[in-house]
């Protein structure tokens, strides 16, 4: 009985072991030439811009907790509308940097010259 039980195993397994190398396929792949690598290479594709959402930081300066000065800038992954850039707008002690927050960029207006009118 012991005999039969193992050759019914053999048998299973061998026919097991032969379904599987007939349904591997073999397929061709084409090969690519330097220049045909090099152009897809060169074809970059534009990732979709993120914009900063108004609540969001666009930015960290993290500075030295008691000298305030500024040891690196950590941009956000996600870009500022146009017409706007990246400006200081807080400071948080706690995680010991400056916050940075999309917003309208200004221009500067020249300080208005002293006039002196002439007395009559």
């Amino acid at each position: 009985m012991a005999i039969i039980l193992r050759v019914c195993f053999l048998v299973l397994f061998a026919i097991l072991a032969l379904k599987s190398v007939e349904s591997a396929t073999i397929t061709k792949r084409e090969i690519q030439t330097q220049s045909q690598n090099e152009a897809q290479a060169n074809a970059v594709t534009p990732k979709p811009i993120k914009l900063c959402d108004p609540t969001f930081n666009c930015g960290w300066a993290v500075y030295e907790g008691f000298t305030r000065q500024i040891k690196y800038f950590m941009k956000n992954s996600c870009e500022c509308p146009e017409k706007e850039h990246c400006v200081r707008v807080d400071d948080d002690p706690m995680i010991s940097a400056y916050l940075y927050k999309c917003r309208i960029k200004r221009t500067t207006v020249p300080p208005q010259q002293n006039v002196t009118v002439a007395a009559e």
